[in-house]
C-alpha cells in the first residue's frame, strides 16, 4: 500500500489498522506511555496529523514520538520530508530506533525529558519535568 496515496478518511482507518498491528517495539513503548504512566503525559497511538500518522502523540504538549524500524533505512528522503512537515506544525518529533527501544528504553525517557527541558528554558512553560 502506498502510504502517500491514502485519503484523509482512509488515514483514520489505516491508523486504526496500525494500532491493531503494532510492532513489538511499539507495543513496548505503548505499555510505558499509556494511561499517563510517564510523567502524567497523555499520549495517543497512531494519530493522524495532517497528511501523516505519528506513532505516539501528545496534543497537550505537541510532542510526537516515532519508532523507526528497518523500513526507515529505505525511506530516508520520505522521512525527512515527513518530519519537516510535522515540525512545521509546531510539533516536536522524537525519533527512536527499534534497537534503542530494546537495548535501553531510558534513551526514550531522556529524549522526552530533553524536549521539556528545552521548552522550560525557552519560556515560562509549565511542563511535567521539574
Amino acid at each position: 500500500m502506498d502510504i502517500c496515496a491514502i485519503t484523509p478518511t482512509d488515514k483514520k482507518f489505516f491508523s486504526r489498522f496500525l494500532r491493531q498491528e503494532a510492532t513489538e517495539a511499539e507495543k513496548k513503548v505503548w505499555e510505558l506511555l499509556r494511561n499517563r504512566k510517564y510523567r502524567k503525559i497523555k499520549f495517543r497511538r497512531q494519530r493522524v496529523v495532517g497528511e501523516y500518522i505519528i506513532d505516539f502523540y501528545s496534543s497537550e504538549y505537541k510532542l510526537g514520538i516515532e519508532i523507526d524500524g528497518s523500513i526507515h533505512k529505505e525511506r530516508k528522503e520520505y522521512d525527512a520530508d515527513r518530519q519537516q512537515e510535522i515540525e512545521s506544525r509546531g510539533i516536536q518529533l522524537i525519533r527512536v530506533t527499534n534497537k534503542e527501544i530494546f537495548s535501553n528504553i531510558n534513551i526514550l525517557y531522556q529524549r522526552i525529558d530533553q524536549v521539556f527541558q528545552q521548552l522550560n528554558k525557552q519560556s515560562s512553560y509549565s511542563s511535567p519535568v521539574s
